[in-house]
């Protein structure tokens, strides 16, 4: 029998189901696929630090036990191994293959070149053609992957809450900042963290993930005017293919396709 965890820890589609459309015409409506994972039901489920007994042994390939049991801090185990819980099911959604053991399929960190830290897929040894995106802030870990050989994808979630002054200076830029001073203190924390989570998922989509500084990144007019714009993602130029976001229960999820061309 195939073994996966259990389907119910990951709560699915956090994002309102979404299509890619007019990527191409030969692929209409083509699904990225969400899931979201709640660190704490997972840690109750299979053990205080996630990595005991079988379920170390029957969902994580031999190289990812090799680095999970380099991972000495118990905060960033636990992350580490409900990202990939989410990504997993993400790819097999994503490739229709959810009949895959687990142990087979791999979530591991680009080294090199310009997509440098961005998870890859690998079943049997072998890279997937599927780009996987994987994001948690505490306590929701969430991917998200898509087949189609031009397709990127990047997601991010963020816990809202009202922060110091000293982060929109770091996360916005001046102009996105001045847009939001109008707004109360609780309107400008939600406003601030979808923004700062739309950047997040664009840079995680390009490839550049955060050596680009977020205060030249003025979001939504790169994404609301993307002709406007020179794009590349990999080190490829690339197109807008679709973005999104939504808030459930004080957590911003946000996400972002490119085509490269």
């Amino acid at each position: 029998m195939p073994f996966a965890l259990p389907y119910e820890l990951a709560t699915g589609y956090p994002i309102h189901a979404t299509y890619v459309s007019e990527l191409a015409p030969d692929t209409p409506n083509l699904p990225i696929t969400f899931h979201r994972v709640d660190i704490r039901a997972l840690n109750d489920r299979v053990g205080s630090n996630m990595v005991d007994g079988a379920w170390k042994l029957k969902w994580l390939s031999k190289k990812e036990r090799e680095i999970c049991g380099n991972l000495s801090a118990p905060k960033r185990r636990q992350d580490w191994l409900a990202g990939r819980y989410a990504a997993k099911w993400a790819v097999l959604d994503a490739l229709a293959a959810r009949e895959i053991d687990w142990d087979r399929v791999e979530i591991l960190a680009a080294q090199g070149g310009p997509d440098h830290g961005r998870p890859l897929a690998r079943i049997d040894g072998q890279w997937a053609p599927v780009d996987v995106s994987i994001s948690h802030s505490n306590p929701i870990a969430v991917a998200c992957a898509v087949s189609h050989p031009r397709l990127r994808i990047g997601i991010d979630v963020e816990q809202i809450y009202e922060r110091e002054a000293s982060f929109e200076a770091v996360a916005l830029t001046a102009e996105e900042r001045r847009r939001m001073a109008s707004l109360g203190a609780h309107l400008r924390s939600r406003e601030a963290t979808k923004q700062w989570a739309l950047k997040e998922a664009w840079l995680k989509a390009t490839g550049q993930g955060l050596r680009a500084p977020l205060t030249t990144l003025d979001i939504f007019r790169r994404l609301e005017n993307p002709t406007s714009f020179a794009m590349a993602a990999g080190g490829r130029a690339a197109t807008l293919a679709g973005w999104g976001w939504t808030m459930q229960n004080d957590m911003v999820y946000a996400w972002v396709a490119l085509q490269t061309v």
